[in-house]
């Protein structure tokens, strides 16, 4: 068990190291890719070589996504992960947030059931997150096209959102691992599989609670709260 533990901290140690060794080139190469892709278009470059700039420019992005996502995995780990917290009134961020999602997908209908009152004291940024990861995932989950919806409630002393797809589905066998480290419900699904356990870190941070529901080849829900304001 020593030896296992000295192996995991191994592991986080080098997550952080190399994480934070990375930003710094991959901030600079976003930022040459940006310039580089403003001067094509003063130089009245054709579509076709600005798409490819353009492309570049969203892979760097992709990137600086998933190192930020490892940064928060040492964050999480070293007890680090700090919350700015502000009144936040819920409702015209999960509307901001879905609006986003939904621009980004042809294949997909985002649709969205808000109420008023889900006032709470939270982190905007870190709840922001959570809502990108769910919809985003419930996204990648449904390949096929088809309805997502996002449901904002209040329920007693906390404010609810729950995210529901339609797609695969997670084996019941592999439900009690969806918010670890490193896990994805599907092979080739994308990402690191810390999305969940980022969201579930934030969640609990602020005193709230995560969970899903959901069948195989039927689709998930997945379930947040956080304590309304006082």
């Amino acid at each position: 068990m020593t030896e296992l533990k000295e192996v995991d901290r191994l592991k986080d140690e080098f997550i952080s190291i190399a994480s934070h060794e990375m930003k710094s080139p991959v901030a600079a190469a976003k930022g040459f890719a940006q310039l580089l892709l403003k001067r094509m278009r003063s130089a009245g470059e054709t579509a076709n070589e600005l798409e490819l700039a353009e492309r570049v420019t969203r892979q760097i992005d992709r990137m600086a996504e998933l190192l930020e996502e490892l940064l928060d995995i040492s964050r999480i780990q070293s007890g680090r992960l700090a919350l700015e917290r502000e009144d936040l009134d819920l409702r015209p961020l999960v509307q901001e947030v879905a609006d986003r999602v939904q621009m980004a997908t042809e294949g997909h209908k985002l649709r969205l059931t808000t109420c008023d009152g889900a006032k709470v004291y939270a982190d905007r940024i870190r709840v922001e997150q959570v809502l990108t990861n769910l919809l985003t995932n419930a996204i990648r989950y449904s390949p096929t096209g088809g309805q997502v919806d996002m449901i904002l409630a209040v329920a007693g002393c906390e404010a609810q959102v729950s995210v529901s797809d339609r797609g695969i589905g997670i084996p019941h066998d592999k439900q009690p691992y969806v918010f670890e480290r490193f896990f994805r419900a599907a092979e080739g699904g994308g990402g690191l599989g810390l999305g969940l356990y980022i969201s579930r870190s934030i969640v609990e941070a602020h005193g709230g609670r995560i969970w899903l529901h959901s069948q195989e080849g039927k689709g998930s829900t997945f379930y947040f709260t956080l304590p309304l304001a006082e």
